[in-house]
C-alpha cells in the first residue's frame, strides 16, 4: 500500500465519519467498509481510484482519557493498551484485504498518535489534525495540521528549517498551522478549524511518491 494523500475537504469528511455510530456508507467514491470498520476506526475504500482510507477517532469516551493518561505516562504503556491494538488490528487487516490500493492513516487528537505509531515509514501518508504529542519522531510521509492555539499538539511546533536539512524532501506542507481565531481551546482543538484552510488543497504525496507544489501550504511560524 503507498500513499497518495488527500484534499482538505476529504480529510474533514473521513475524521468526522471516525466519531460517528451511524457513519455515512459513502464518501464521495469511497465506501464504508463494514466489515473492519468499528466504533473507534473506519475503513473507506474506491474501487475505480483503488485506494483505501483508514480514519481512527480521537478522544470521545471515558475509556478514552484513561488511554490519554497511559500516553501521557509512557508512549510503550500506551501500546499495551486495547485502543491502540484494536486500530493495529484494523490497520494489518486493512493493510492486506487491499493489496495494491493506495492508501492514506488519518487521525484527530489521541488518533493522531496512533497514525503516528502505526504508520509505514516508507508508503502510507499519515494525515493527523491537532494530534496528542510528546516529541515523537515525524516521519518523510507525515503530514501534521494543527491550530495555533491547539493545547493538545502545543510542543509540535514546526521544525521544518531543521527537517529540509536532514531530509531533501521535506517541505512546508509537512507541518501546517492554522492561525487561531479564538481563545477557546475545545473550538482550537474541534475538527472545524479545517474549514479554515482552502477546502481543494491537497495534503500528502502524489501518486508515486511525488510532491505537487502547486499545492503546499506555507507555514504560519515566521522562523520556519
Amino acid at each position: 500500500m503507498k500513499g497518495s494523500g488527500l484534499v482538505v475537504a476529504k480529510i474533514k469528511d473521513f475524521l468526522n465519519a471516525s466519531y460517528e455510530e451511524n457513519p455515512p456508507a459513502k464518501i464521495g467514491e469511497y465506501m464504508l467498509d463494514s466489515e473492519l470498520s468499528n466504533k473507534y476506526g473506519k475503513v473507506y475504500f474506491s474501487i475505480s481510484k483503488k485506494k483505501v482510507v483508514i480514519v481512527f477517532r480521537g478522544t470521545k469516551e471515558l475509556s478514552d482519557w484513561s488511554n490519554n493518561l497511559i500516553y501521557g505516562v509512557n508512549v510503550n504503556a500506551y501500546k499495551l493498551t486495547s485502543r491502540y491494538k484494536t486500530a493495529k488490528r484494523m490497520y494489518e487487516k486493512a493493510k492486506k484485504k487491499y493489496k495494491g490500493y493506495t492508501s492514506d492513516l488519518l487521525g484527530h487528537s489521541q488518533a493522531g498518535l496512533l497514525v503516528n505509531l502505526l504508520l509505514d515509514k516508507k508508503d502510507l501518508d499519515g494525515i493527523s489534525l491537532n494530534p496528542a504529542y510528546k516529541g515523537e519522531t515525524q516521519g518523510m510521509n507525515e503530514y501534521i495540521i494543527r491550530s495555533s492555539l491547539d493545547p493538545v499538539s502545543v510542543l509540535k511546533a514546526p521544525r521544518n528549517a531543521m527537517n529540509k536539512v536532514l531530509y531533501p524532501n521535506w517541505s512546508k506542507s509537512h507541518n501546517i498551522t492554522i492561525p487561531a481565531k479564538t481563545m477557546n481551546p475545545l473550538t482550537e482543538h474541534s475538527i472545524d478549524i479545517l474549514d479554515r484552510l482552502p477546502q481543494d488543497k491537497f495534503i500528502g504525496r502524489l501518486k508515486g511518491g511525488c510532491m505537487n507544489k502547486k499545492y503546499v501550504i506555507e507555514s504560519q511560524f515566521p522562523f520556519d
